[in-house]
């Protein structure tokens, strides 16, 4: 019905002020609804410090809480006004630089409700030329603080051991390399690694889970003993890292260790079991003994596989070993951890944390994506690994990215329609708790109508998780065997959950962009 809308008409509402844009929603009243119900905020304001605004819809006034009159009276209509403090000086700064041909300009930055609520938002959105010597900023606002909030999570996740919350390995290396990489000349730094004598001795004896509790009440004590900027590791298992910044002797380096000797011999007091608590330290000292993590992690654990053969609760510097030591291979003597020698556990978090940091840091989330799908299949050893979405508006059921092992067909040209009957037949089998399909054997489906939608891709095992955003589902993330029966582990579910939720985050805010950019070409060229 808008074929005759002329281009002038949208030209004056981009050159002209509220009034041609009231003219022309007087004129067109349907795009004047489709406007205030859009899913989320469209607004326009001048490039000035303030951030004037010129126009709101219905949906930015939802958003801020605020009525066009409040926005009036209480601010004058700054924008500025209602920015969180902390980020409006770099909103202001990158709107002062906005080039007037710019176009897609993205900005994430909080604002403060009317209800003094803190909300993320993102401003996605162009320059306009109002006149012929001033020009506006369009954009569209919508919520992103789940998304932040799941991202944080994720991170969290992703950084941190999860029995004692003290940081994994592969964070505790980004971090220490990064450290040492600026740091100034002539400054010190010690680097611990602990392990905890018979430790397997306890767990045999005691059980896994008071096993565990020993090492939460280790982690206690190393947050209470050290600062808060020094590094504290959980390597796996019962071995620990310590990295003290700015230690300028071995003398107080010693004391450190000391202190943390004296620590755990408390907590085997308090527990009072048969089995003593003690621990081995072996410590290196930089920058004598290395410059970067891998060489002082090496030299730490040389004097600690030293310590051990000398005895239980014993401390030992890499510079006062036996000469001989100090050309041992450690890795002959004490088995490192690290993404070829890892127990499976270990390697998923690595493979979360590595697709973590390959989302964040991807300008190209499709891409990003298919590789995690072959990285979580070559590491898996499943037939297939893939993605499946809602598409025309939760009409169809579609096949969006995929992944086959050598010798597996590829089903996704066949899998680009399926109907709301197949994907309601899926979803029945779904377990509402955790969002899991689990099954090792689909001839247990049979004759259900989900048999019908699996056995034509020769599936015999499937393994699949929900993708949610803000608690609604818009897809899912799978897993095929196709040779036989497969009892999937309790560690492959809870691999396929996780990064379940590490997708969900990235892949339905790449898609909140794809929205917002295409109902800004085809429905709202300028405003």
């Amino acid at each position: 019905m808008y074929e005759n809308i002329k281009k002038t008409e949208f030209s004056n509402i981009s050159e002209n002020n509220d009034d041609s844009l009231n003219s022309f929603f007087l004129k067109y009243p349907d795009f004047s609804f489709i406007h205030n119900m859009l899913p989320c905020g469209i607004f326009r304001c001048k490039n000035d410090k303030d951030l004037t605004l010129t126009y709101m819809n219905d949906g930015f006034l939802r958003l801020t809480e605020y009525t066009r009159e409040e926005l009036i009276r209480l601010y004058n209509n700054s924008f500025a006004s209602i920015i969180y403090s902390e980020d409006l000086q770099n909103v202001v700064t990158e709107s002062m630089n906005i080039k007037p041909s710019s176009i897609d300009i993205d900005m994430e930055f909080r604002i403060i409700t009317k209800s003094g609520k803190l909300v993320w938002v993102l401003s996605k959105g162009m320059i306009c030329q109002c006149s012929s010597n001033e020009y506006e900023y369009c954009s569209a606002l919508v919520d992103i603080t789940y998304q932040k909030k799941a991202m944080r999570l994720l991170t969290k996740k992703a950084e941190h051991d999860g029995l004692t919350n003290l940081y994994n390995r592969v964070t505790t290396q980004i971090l220490i390399d990064n450290y040492l990489k600026y740091e100034v000349d002539n400054s010190k730094a010690v680097f611990f690694i602990l392990d905890i004598d018979n430790f397997k001795t306890i767990n045999d004896t005691y059980g896994h889970p008071y096993a565990d509790t020993i090492l939460v009440d280790i982690a206690k004590s190393l947050r209470s003993l050290y600062r808060s900027t020094d590094i504290l590791c959980r390597v796996g298992g019962d071995e620990m890292i310590v990295f003290l910044k700015d230690i300028q002797s071995k003398d107080i380096a010693m004391d450190k260790a000391n202190d943390l000797i004296k620590s755990i011999a408390e907590i085997s007091k308090r527990r009072s079991t048969g089995l003593p608590i003690t621990c081995s330290i072996g410590v290196s000292l930089y920058p004598n003994d290395g410059k970067t993590f891998d060489d002082l992690y090496k030299k730490a654990d040389t004097a600690l596989y030293y310590a051990k053969e000398e005895g239980k609760g014993q401390i030992f510097f890499y510079d006062a070993l036996p000469k001989t030591y100090h050309y041992l291979n450690a890795e002959t003597k004490h088995t490192h951890i690290d993404s070829k020698n890892m127990e499976p556990e270990t390697e998923g978090d690595w493979l979360l944390w590595y697709s973590f940091n390959l989302l964040n840091d991807s300008d190209d989330i499709p891409g990003a994506i298919n590789l995690i799908l072959s990285l979580l299949g070559q590491k898996t050893g499943v037939d297939r690994v893939y993605i499946f979405e809602y598409a025309e508006n939760h009409t169809r059921f579609r096949n969006t990215f995929e992944w086959c092992n050598e010798g597996i067909d590829s089903e996704m040209e066949n899998l680009q329609a399926l109907t709301i009957d197949s994907v309601k037949a899926i979803f029945d089998k779904f377990d509402e708790t955790n969002g899991l399909l689990y099954c090792k054997d689909i001839e247990e489906f049979y004759p259900d109508p989900i048999y019908y939608v699996l056995k034509p891709q020769n599936i015999t095992s499937v393994l699949q998780c929900e993708l949610k955003n803000g608690g609604q589902r818009f897809g899912m993330l799978g897993f095929d065997e196709c040779h036989g029966k497969k009892y999937w582990s309790l560690k492959l579910v809870d691999l396929l959950i996780k990064f379940s939720h590490l997708i969900s985050v990235y892949l339905s805010n790449y898609r909140l962009k794809q929205y917002i950019q295409m109902e800004g070409n085809s429905r709202f060229p300028s405003l």
